[in-house]
């Protein structure tokens, strides 16, 4: 349960915690010298860089995916094929609505309004005349506040006012309800109404709003803890191989779980265990040879070559912790059991979504995913 107040929506979102499943060839943005131009998934040139900033192509309808554009500091909608859905003549566009799919507020002149993209152009469901907007709510019929100069009212998610915007405030009854309710007041007189606009009776809606109250947002905590003394005895302990080469064997409670041999010209200088919920494996290895540093992979290749001056593992919100590869002036970049993601070509590699923002030295900024795929134009050089 929430209070609504004015806030303003000029964060756009570019992209989405939540990957879309697109029918279209899959597209995504890159820019050179500062100009943004759009690659596909096998990195051939879909279109030019030409544009101030392209977003992910994450947002879906039924003609296909399309993506957050600027261009001359004003906002569009760009398909995958570079076609525009919308033109850039908007002050700013906001996210896709989750509870109304395929709108979006967007900003023009000062003013919101209600931009639907299902079709080849989009289109506006509500014109451009509210000062202020919130996201829509509602699994089945999906509703948002709406306010012009203060005075509040609320919009379906086809555009129709069910409530005229003449109200000193209105408050969403369950944020998570199929059909919301609202409150409605004005001179300090309330009313209730449904999804579709109809009034609610007055002293039923009242006890609800305050067992609504009442419930808040009840958490419910079980208990996390572990039993120590059920927990595994784990080791890893270094034997030499007949064969040749030193193995790394992986013990738990004394009994052999996991072995791995490291050929005799590397050097150990490292290993970890990983604990999981049911069960538990080597870690990395890291390497050393000839003074370059490198991962030994569990079945017996290189997970990632020890050619590298440096390897320094920083801690990730996503992935737990990676390892940065450095060679030169170039950095590369591998996973948290040592196998490598992509290859030292790039000057910077940050953590961005779902993906990571590569920024190459020959002018070029694109993305990867953690497959080690990387979206750049196939002239650009990406091999260390």
């Amino acid at each position: 349960m929430r209070h609504y107040f004015t806030f303003l929506l000029l964060c756009v979102v570019f992209w989405s915690t939540t990957l879309i499943a697109q029918k279209a060839p899959k597209v995504y943005p890159f820019s050179y010298q500062n100009e943004w131009g759009i690659v596909d998934e096998n990195r051939a040139l879909v279109m030019a860089p030409e544009l101030d900033s392209i977003g992910f192509f994450n947002h879906a309808s039924s003609t296909g995916s399309y993506a957050i554009v600027i261009d001359n500091s004003r906002y569009g909608l760009l398909k995958t094929d570079g076609a525009w859905l919308a033109k850039p003549k908007l002050d700013s566009i906001g996210r896709m609505q989750y509870y109304a799919k395929n709108n979006h507020w967007a900003l023009r002149k000062g003013k919101f309004g209600l931009l639907h993209t299902e079709g080849a152009k989009a289109k506006w469901l509500a014109k451009p005349k509210f000062t202020a907007v919130t996201d829509f709510d509602g699994r089945k019929v999906a509703l948002a506040a709406v306010a012009i100069n203060d005075r509040w009212g609320v919009i379906n998610g086809e555009g129709k006012l069910i409530a005229p915007c003449i109200y000193d405030k209105v408050k969403l009854l369950d944020d998570y309800s199929d059909y919301p309710d609202y409150k409605l007041t004005l001179n300090g007189e309330d009313r209730y109404i449904d999804a579709f606009g109809e009034a609610l009776p007055f002293e039923e809606m009242r006890e609800k709003e305050e067992e609504l109250e009442m419930w808040g947002d009840d958490m419910v905590f079980e208990d996390q803890s572990v039993d120590e003394d059920a927990a595994p005895r784990l080791e890893i302990n270094r034997q030499r191989n007949p064969g040749g080469g030193i193995d790394v064997v992986l013990a738990k409670n004394g009994s052999e779980t996991e072995r791995v041999t490291v050929p005799e010209e590397y050097n150990i200088e490292k290993t970890t265990i990983i604990q999981g919920y049911n069960r538990s494996q080597l870690g990395y290895i890291l390497v050393e040879k000839d003074g370059k540093f490198g991962f030994w992979a569990h079945n017996g290749v290189a997970a990632t070559p020890a050619k590298y001056d440096r390897i320094k593992w920083q801690r990730s919100a996503r992935y737990e912790q990676l390892a940065y590869l450095y060679k030169g002036e170039v950095i590369g970049l591998a996973n948290y059991r040592g196998y490598q993601i992509f290859p030292a070509v790039f000057t910077s590699i940050t953590e961005f979504s779902y993906y990571f923002r590569l920024v190459h030295p020959d002018g070029y900024v694109g993305y990867g995913n953690q497959d080690g795929r990387i979206f750049l134009p196939e002239t650009v050089l990406i091999v260390d």
